[in-house]
């Protein structure tokens, strides 16, 4: 069972279970976290609330979470956000931009990468946050060049560890 989302009159809003506990300690102790597993475990889920509680925590983070497809990204990813980001946790979603803005100025873009344009366009920004999910149905080269660009200079920023680059990832299939 992975971790769950509800609202209730003592605003309860996510869960984790025990591995994706672990995934948020490793993101507090390394600059690059690979959360892998058989399916089922909330990889993306995980991903997905880990960049909500950074963004919420940390003023002017710029993020960016990735998925192979338009198609995989929308139904793992966007239909959720749309969900989550206003009503729960008092950001705006712009869903033509596929973008969650935060009233602290953080920024989750969400993206995919189905053609080599659609990589293209993340070469020339610098992320604080990249997230890969399903990282073994990329590239190697387009997965390699994009994580290049998690780079920061922000002082809160490097202050919690720096630019970081976390994937979620099935191995086995």
């Amino acid at each position: 069972m992975s971790g769950s989302v509800q609202q209730t009159d003592e605003t309860f809003l996510f869960c984790p279970v025990p591995k994706q506990v672990e995934f948020f300690e490793a993101t507090r102790r390394a600059q690059r976290v690979l959360f892998g597993g058989a399916a089922g475990p909330g990889k993306s889920h995980a991903l997905r609330w880990g960049l909500y509680r950074d963004a919420l925590r940390i003023p002017n983070l710029n993020c960016l979470l990735l998925r192979r497809t338009f198609k995989e990204l929308d139904q793992t990813h966007l239909r959720d956000m749309a969900r989550e980001v206003e009503p729960i946790l008092g950001g705006r979603y712009l869903s033509g931009d596929k973008v969650a803005k935060f009233p602290n100025g953080s920024v989750i873009q969400a993206g995919h990468c189905e053609s080599e344009s659609d990589a293209m366009q993340y070469l020339s920004t610098e992320y604080d946050r990249i997230v890969f999910d399903e990282l073994v149905t990329f590239p190697m080269g387009t997965a390699l060049e994009i994580m290049s660009r998690a780079r920061t200079s922000k002082p809160k920023v490097i202050e919690e560890g720096g630019a970081q680059v976390w994937a979620g990832s099935n191995p086995g299939g």
